[in-house]
């Protein structure tokens, strides 16, 4: 391209430019043919990055925009629909893969809020529409903070695809890059509109190009993952909740009946869409809870996402042991039905809803249930599979942690000695080291040395006792408290192996400032001065450390 040939288009397109800014624009066949084929060259040029990398662009960008903008809010006049589309294509080629022209176009924030008015308003006006949704994606792909500048838009989107039958694609397309940065009413309506959109658009496969259709699924999803999450929605309503759930269920039933690429991504961002939803705080989930006791309760059901999801909301339905109850009275065999869907858990994503719900229903009436043979073969499946797939979600120790620890407070002799011949040992020791890891085997440790005071107990030791001088409190607490316990009953086991270990812990908690007023630092201060004590007493008939001796009685004169 010569560069005449960019200065040969722009001044005759002058008078045009000057005319929109001085509001009086002469439209007649001849001057609108002229404009017409400038602006086609213009759009034509600005195909290659010279040209949208040139000055006379950049400086020339601000008045095209403003020519776009008048030409828009007065698009009823005659002749000024045709001339509007093209300069739309001139300023969508204008930004194309560049940030410097993209930043002038965001900064003119009224024409956006122009644009997006139209798509609004207009919803069936397919070839305007169709060119402001191309200038509207070539101004935020790969470029986040322009996403972020004019996120103003996403509403005018939303109501633009609950209304149209065309550009629906582009429209779902240009929500994804405002994923993190949406501004909408956060009224439950939009979201049951995009439900109503996958419906449609799952409905319509056989119409639709395939990987056209692939992508809109996935695009979808992801627009409700993104828009579910956020905390403004009020899902107080029995109505909406059972409304926008049951659409998502039914939106899973349908998808696990197609094949298309990317299936699994869709499958997972309506997964955490069902979460989403059971998870923000004004649901109650209870309008739903038979509904979804039901699909545990139904032997045919093997979707897994539906599964999981339904044990989401069943736990989130618990917020006190009287709900638990209710739980149980309307399905006294529930743990059971839980535990007979494992197999169908075939997506480490879906082990959340299984552990939450575990939690939720575990006391004294329902632990014994979990270590009935068959039951408790499957809970030691999913502990190894939690603690496998933990490396990849990081949610995933927190959530076996509360389940653990709840349940190993609940134990009796009989289930800990299940759980020592079982694999659940080698399991837990073998995780990555971590505070809530190790919380969990100092628990079941502390049981053990209780009830199987003669067992083998090297395998959680040979970890619990491995701790530098930094060590958080809560776990200081729960460390010092299961220590003072194997004190009590296997003594001789930790003095002969694990004096020197003792002596790094003691001397953490002499550190403790005992003027303290933190709670947990008193906590950890009384549990140190009960082993000094109890060391004190064995030294009585036994030979310790000096070393740890003298700790233990400087601890006790704190």
């Amino acid at each position: 391209m010569a560069e005449m040939d960019l200065e040969h288009v722009l001044f005759g397109l002058s008078t045009f430019v000057n005319d929109c800014e001085e509001k009086k624009l002469n439209v007649d066949n001849v001057y609108k043919e002229s404009y017409l084929k400038l602006l086609d060259q213009m759009a034509l040029l600005l195909r290659e990055e010279s040209t949208r990398d040139h000055d006379l662009i950049r400086s020339n960008l601000p008045k095209f925009i403003d020519s776009a903008d008048y030409l828009l809010v007065n698009q009823e006049q005659p002749g000024y629909n045709e001339l509007l589309l093209e300069v739309i294509r001139v300023l969508a080629n204008s930004i194309a893969d560049n940030d410097v022209n993209r930043r002038q176009l965001s900064s003119k924030s009224d024409f956006i809020e122009h644009l997006s008015n139209q798509l609004e308003s207009k919803p069936d006006d397919s070839s305007l529409n169709e060119r402001i949704l191309i200038l509207l994606k070539n101004l935020v792909i790969d470029t986040p903070d322009v996403a972020k500048d004019v996120s103003f838009i996403t509403q005018s989107l939303l109501s633009y695809i609950s209304q149209s039958d065309g550009g629906i694609f582009m429209a779902v397309d240009l929500l994804t890059d405002l994923i993190g940065n949406m501004q909408y009413n956060p009224n439950p309506q939009n979201i049951e509109n995009l439900i109503k959109l996958l419906v449609k658009t799952l409905n319509q496969q056989s119409d639709l190009d395939e990987d056209e259709f692939a992508e809109l699924v996935v695009n979808i999803s992801s627009v409700l993952e993104g828009i579910t999450v956020d905390p403004r929605f009020k899902f107080d309503k029995a109505e909406t909740e059972k409304t926008l759930q049951v659409g998502l269920f039914d939106s899973l039933k349908k998808i696990d009946s197609l094949e298309f690429q990317n299936i699994l991504m869709a499958k997972r961002r309506l997964f955490a869409s069902i979460g989403n939803i059971s998870a923000n705080l004004t649901t109650s989930n209870k309008p739903m809870r038979t509904y979804s006791i039901s699909n545990v309760q139904d032997q045919n059901q093997q979707n897994g996402y539906i599964i999981s999801g339904c044990f989401t909301i069943i736990g989130n339905s618990i917020a006190s042991p009287e709900d638990r109850n209710e739980v149980l009275d309307q399905a006294p065999a529930l743990v059971n039905d839980i535990l007979s869907k494992y197999n169908y858990l075939t997506d480490p994503v879906q082990f959340q809803g299984i552990l939450h719900l575990l939690k939720a229903l575990t006391n004294f009436d329902t632990v014994g249930t979990l270590f009935t043979d068959k039951n408790f073969k499957v809970l030691e499946f999913l502990i190894e599979a939690t603690v496998r797939n933990s490396k990849y979600y990081t949610n995933f120790n927190v959530l076996l942690t509360g389940f653990l620890k709840k349940l190993f407070v609940l134990v009796n002799q009989r289930h800990v000695e299940k759980i020592l011949n079982s694999g659940v040992p080698e399991i837990l020791t073998s995780s990555d080291p971590s505070n809530e890891s190790n919380l969990i085997i100092l628990l079941l440790l502390n049981k053990v040395a209780i009830y199987k005071s003669d067992s083998n107990i090297d395998i959680f030791c040979n970890r619990i006792f491995k701790f530098s001088n930094d060590i958080q409190a809560a776990y200081l607490f729960e460390l010092t408290k299961t220590i003072g316990v194997l004190l009590q009953h296997r003594s001789s086991y930790v003095l002969e192996n694990y004096s020197s270990s003792l002596i790094t812990l003691l001397t953490t908690i002499d550190s403790i400032d005992a003027s303290s007023n933190d709670n947990a630092a008193k906590a950890v201060l009384n549990n140190g001065r009960y082993i000094s004590g109890t060391l004190l007493n064995l030294s009585k008939e036994n030979d310790i450390d000096p070393e740890l001796k003298a700790l233990s009685e400087k601890l006790l004169r704190k």
